[in-house]
């Protein structure tokens, strides 16, 4: 397959394109959803699907198929899952789990969360997933573009992430894009449940950004 980045089409997702949004992020991260869902793929996907509205995510997408998604805030609030994201999630656990069971996974799935990291200066992204059977074709490479141009655009001087520190084939894709590891934080019980320590603070300055701004 062709791994050149232009060859992906980057476009900021639609309404109708949030349940092809949730299947892609419950594919890229089955490993971070299983301990919730088991084999439950519909469940996962359904989950996954469940954002704040004012969450801006970017697709990628080849002749129509929708293959990766990612999410860039510019605002710390603009993560915050409301009550109506909690209300709709706990309606989707509950159609598939008991009640207790429906806690636990809630439980589960905030462990791996992390804040956004935006701020003034520093756009943030997060949830950054390419379908594994899309990987290595340059689609990550147009997201990443696509999110540090429209990053510039709105004023900010450097782009921010979190990776788990065992997902070195990310993190790999991040450096080859310039962003720097700053620090390791660690998570509570992320070990035990999924094999990660912790999440790895990445940043990148933007062109017009001097190192100066650093915290």
């Amino acid at each position: 397959m062709d791994n050149d980045p232009e060859a992906w089409r980057v476009r900021r997702m639609q309404p109708a394109d949030q349940p092809a949004v949730g299947r892609v992020l419950a594919e890229a991260f089955a490993d971070i959803y299983a301990p919730v869902v088991g084999q439950d793929r519909e469940l996962a996907a359904a989950i996954a699907a469940i954002f704040p509205p004012d969450l801006t995510c970017y697709v990628g997408e080849r002749a129509g198929e929708i293959c990766g998604a990612a999410f860039l805030t510019f605002s710390a609030l603009q993560s915050t899952v409301g009550w109506a994201e909690e209300r709709a999630m706990w309606r989707v656990l509950r159609s598939r789990q008991s009640v207790g069971r429906a806690v636990l996974s809630r439980i589960l799935l905030s462990l791996p969360a992390t804040a956004s990291r935006a701020d003034r200066i520093t756009s943030y992204v997060s949830s950054f997933a390419v379908r594994p059977a899309w990987q290595g074709q340059g689609l990550g490479s147009a997201l990443l573009r696509q999110f540090e141009a429209t990053s510039c655009d709105a004023g900010k001087t450097r782009i921010a992430l979190h990776v788990t520190d065992t997902n070195w084939k990310a993190r790999r894709l991040y450096e080859r894009h310039g962003f720097q590891a700053l620090r390791l934080e660690h998570s509570l019980f992320t070990q035990q449940i999924w094999g990660f320590r912790g999440l790895i603070y990445m940043i990148k300055y933007l062109p017009e950004a001097s190192t100066d701004n650093a915290l």
